[in-house]
């Protein structure tokens, strides 16, 4: 198995332009088949771009240049940048969850920090079922048939337990095919860094498990969705779903399982315009097959973060 530093050799030689074909394929496999790799790619390709718009600006002193240099054997002809940004990258720790960084020349900063507006994410609140419907307020946990149990935790004392799928209050002749766990987030309360509106990305993640024996069918998908709607969140949740068209961004991901009881991170993104007022935070189980809920089908850890990028400045060329 491919580990971290070798992983991010490929990935240099890509952005170099001097991967080979064999190489080429061994990074899409990872990328394919590795969501933790897929994170790392595009940290490490946000974090390229802004070293070299840096460096473009304020050079690397020669003393750093023949420090990145000694990594390399005599005949290697890679950019001594490319070195230099792996050295960082694996310093930095690229592969972490949330981080804050800062590199030492001036003006190049990336923040993720938590969006307190989404509560009880470990669903440590109560126990039992959760209240049924789309939620009427910011702050609550409600949704299809689920129930929240004290045992097994991903993180905390409780999870919760998806148990049915039910149609929506306002589409009730729509079909059920997935259990709906939901929570609304007023964006209007999150403070931005001064000029990150509308280049800021929310992330959404949660921890899910299939404790079905393994390879057992059908298949479940699991999925993390963000709706970013525009207006007061005690108005939009009157017209759910009817009103799905008009958000005004989206993000979504999902995992697919056939059991095994291993658990699964899954981490939707997505930007946040400026005309974000409301996040609707949608989780979800759906069998791929008609048929009632299988047991054994479990979310926990529910996160929501903020995630603001460095300003780099953009040059405009004509030709």
């Amino acid at each position: 198995m491919m580990n971290d530093i070798e992983f991010l050799d490929l990935v240099m030689r890509y952005q170099d332009g001097a991967i080979r074909s064999e190489e080429l394929a061994r990074l899409e496999s990872e990328l394919a088949s590795n969501p933790s790799r897929r994170r790392l790619f595009t940290e490490t390709a946000l974090q390229a771009v802004t070293l070299m718009e840096r460096f473009r600006q304020e050079p690397l002193p020669i003393r750093g240049i023949k420090h990145c240099q000694k990594l390399f054997k005599p005949g290697n002809s890679r950019p001594v940048l490319a070195g230099a940004m792996m050295m960082i990258g694996i310093i930095m720790g690229l592969a972490g969850g949330g981080f804050v960084w800062a590199m030492s020349v001036s003006g190049v900063v990336v923040t993720s920090k938590s969006v307190a507006g989404l509560v009880d994410g470990g669903f440590e609140a109560m126990t039992g079922a959760i209240p049924w419907g789309f939620p009427d307020r910011v702050g609550i946990w409600s949704g299809d048939g689920a129930e929240i149990v004290a045992e097994g935790a991903l993180e905390g004392m409780h999870r919760a337990r998806f148990l049915k799928a039910e149609a929506d209050a306002n589409a009730p002749q729509g079909r059920a095919i997935a259990c709906d766990l939901f929570q609304m987030v007023d964006l209007r309360t999150v403070s931005l860094p001064e000029g990150a509106h509308g280049d800021s990305v929310l992330e959404l993640s949660a921890g899910f498990v299939d404790e079905r024996p393994e390879n057992t069918k059908p298949s479940v998908t699991f999925f993390c969705q963000l709706y970013l709607f525009r207006g007061d969140p005690a108005t939009v949740h009157k017209s759910w779903p009817l009103n799905i068209a008009e958000a005004v961004a989206t993000g979504s991901a999902e995992t697919t399982t056939l059991g095994s009881g291993r658990w699964r991170q899954v981490t939707a993104k997505s930007l946040v315009p400026t005309s974000a007022d409301c996040a609707i935070i949608h989780i979800a189980a759906r069998p791929n097959m008609r048929g009632p809920m299988p047991a054994g089908l479990f979310v926990d850890d529910v996160r929501l973060r903020l995630n603001t990028q460095p300003a780099i400045p953009v040059r405009i060329v004509e030709r």
